[in-house]
């Protein structure tokens, strides 16, 4: 019974021998499964963006031709007027603006075909016109300190937007969810010491009812110097004291006579009075009569 015993005692054992070898290796195989779905999930956890809906410069990549203008390059233009910071555009060149305007508005023409035919959105929305009777807008009633940026499309635009842009779209983008207090200020002036310019822009927007909402107050202050033809030696009744030969300032034919002996020896019919070499002449009344006809001229 003993011997019986035993031998019962040993297979038991070897069994159980067994049976802790096969839990080990099982419990191994889960290790190492577990191992390997661990390292699964962290190159799963890997993202690799192939897409092309990134946002980057429309400048460089975009199915249609587009021109980009960044707030940068308004606050680095020192223009006070959107319409003039746009008009650098080649294709918006003929655009009306204050500067060439007899009323003071500022609407945009592509390719010089009508401003009518010109599309301006505000955030990619029509706008409101500007001028009765057509569709143009007048691009001062946008808020110049709102602007973050402004694309131009030159070309296939009427397929989307529809007839309204037969000559492109001008499409002005303003901030979103403003929040916080800013001021702009800039000031200019010619080396003539005139056309004064001077701007001021104050923006003041907050969010409310838990961000879902915002409100903005843009104010903008303008004054502007303006510089006439009459104001310029060069541009003085249309350029004509530089393209056509003022009598005013040259010798005629009638000016000459017995009580000009100076101005006879000096001068000949058409020659500028002004230019003469007047040292150690006394001139006759009539002779200071002529200069100062010139001086008065010049």
């Amino acid at each position: 019974m003993r011997r019986a015993r035993k031998g019962v005692s040993l297979k038991t054992a070897l069994i159980s021998s067994a049976a802790l070898a096969t839990t080990a290796s099982m419990l191994s195989l889960t290790a190492t499964a577990q191992d390997g779905e661990e390292d699964e999930t962290a190159v799963q956890d890997t993202i690799v963006v192939t897409g092309s809906r990134i946002p980057t410069d429309p400048n460089i990549t975009s199915s249609t031709p587009v021109q980009s203008l960044s707030e940068d390059d308004f606050l680095l233009s020192g223009e006070i007027n959107l319409a003039d910071v746009v008009n650098d555009i080649p294709a918006l060149v003929s655009s009306l603006t204050a500067e060439n305007s007899a009323t003071g508005a500022n609407s945009l023409n592509l390719r010089g075909l009508g401003e009518e035919r010109t599309l301006t959105l505000v955030n990619g929305r029509r706008h409101v016109a500007g001028f009765r009777g057509t569709q143009a807008v007048d691009v001062g009633t946008i808020p110049r300190a709102l602007v973050e940026s402004v694309e131009v499309t030159t070309g296939g635009a009427s397929a989307v937007y529809g007839a309204d842009a037969v000559t492109g779209v001008v499409n002005f983008i303003l901030k979103d969810d403003f929040e916080g207090f800013q001021i702009d200020a800039t000031g200019g002036i010619s080396d003539k010491r005139d056309a004064e310019t001077f701007t001021a822009d104050i923006l003041w927007g907050t969010n409310f009812d838990s961000d879902k909402g915002n409100v903005v107050l843009a104010l903008s202050v303008e004054q502007d110097s303006a510089v006439t033809y009459g104001d310029r030696r060069w541009s003085r009744n249309n350029g004509i004291d530089t393209t056509t030969a003022n009598p005013d300032l040259r010798i005629q034919p009638g000016d000459f006579g017995p009580d000009t002996p100076n101005f006879n020896s000096l001068f000949g019919i058409g020659d500028p009075i002004l230019s003469g070499d007047f040292t150690g002449l006394t001139l006759t009344s009539a002779e200071q009569a002529l200069v100062d006809r010139a001086t008065n001229s010049s």
